[in-house]
């Protein structure tokens, strides 16, 4: 249930950042990404440390912070 939550939390902030386009972010979700360590973050959604972790990287990315 939790991990649901993060989930939905996750992809709707990372649909945002990729503008709406669902294969993007999709994509995104799966693949390793510099920013978190090259882990995925769809593996991040475990606990909410974690999930917390990938959503400010995508407030990062969207505010053009470089990681």
């Amino acid at each position: 249930s939790d991990r649901l939550v993060a989930l939905i939390e996750v992809f709707e902030d990372a649909l945002s950042l990729f503008e709406g386009d669902f294969t993007a972010t999709r994509k995104w979700m799966d693949s390793p990404v510099r920013g978190l360590g090259q882990k995925k973050p769809l593996g991040m959604l475990g606990t909410r440390v974690e999930a917390n972790a990938v959503l400010d990287l995508i407030g990062r990315l969207e505010r053009g912070v470089l990681v």
